[in-house]
């Protein structure tokens, strides 16, 4: 990947965040407005949530840590 500017790194940080707010509000969250299937399979889909989220979230950290304040 080519070098992004400090702006565009901010901006792909903030993507990233957004889909990790995202994968955590369809993982943890909807199960609890909508009645499950049955446990193991809600289980499964929140432990892959939270995975995808916490994922998405390191992604973000790394690149807003190469910004320059």
């Amino acid at each position: 990947m080519k070098e992004l500017k400090p702006s565009q790194l901010k901006a792909l940080s903030e993507f990233l965040n957004t889909i990790a707010a995202a994968w955590f509000s369809a993982g943890i969250i909807s199960p609890i407005f909508v009645k499950p299937e049955n446990f193991p399979t809600t289980l499964v889909l929140a432990l892959v949530a939270i995975i995808a989220a916490l994922s998405f979230l390191a992604l973000s950290l790394y690149f807003v840590r190469k910004v320059k304040l």
